[in-house]
């Protein structure tokens, strides 16, 4: 078993079979998005591995191949969230030497787009809150006061 990861260290703690990096990686991203679908319609509590498994298309022995358990997959789902406002940062230093205005504009249409496709997760992490531990609750607010 190892927790290999490789580009986030807070995913050394989710343990998986898998010795492919990229593998896991991709995998797990595959997961949480899925998985954050299932768990925003039927709640944290009311999801079973086996729904999850079922919504990524996945056998459920393949998805404890790369994952746990469901708190793991909150912590995948938490890591993608902090991950997504590097975005905002690549937008930044792609401006260049464009006017104030055009830059503000920019940022604002990234913004509303990033709000649009988060709104349910943010829905999803208000509503389940209490289902994360520590850590992730440190690692989400961390991303939301960054984003602001």
């Amino acid at each position: 078993m190892t927790g290999n990861q490789g580009d986030t260290s807070t995913q050394d703690r989710i343990r998986t079979y898998s010795k492919d990096e990229n593998l896991v990686r991709e995998r797990r991203k595959h997961i949480a998005y899925c998985a954050h679908k299932v768990f925003f319609e039927k709640g944290f509590k009311g999801t079973t591995m086996r729904q999850l498994a079922e919504a990524c298309s996945m056998a459920p022995g393949a998805l404890y191949r790369y994952i746990g358990s469901k708190s793991d997959i909150l912590h995948l789902i938490c890591i993608n969230m902090s991950e997504a406002e590097n975005n905002l940062e690549v937008i930044l230093d792609g401006l260049g030497n464009v006017s104030a205005t055009e830059a503000l504009r920019q940022c604002i249409k990234f913004y509303f787009q990033g709000a649009d496709a988060t709104q349910d997760l943010i829905i999803f992490f208000n509503r389940e809150i209490r289902n994360f531990s520590r850590e992730d609750r440190r690692l989400l607010l961390d991303a939301q006061l960054r984003i602001v």
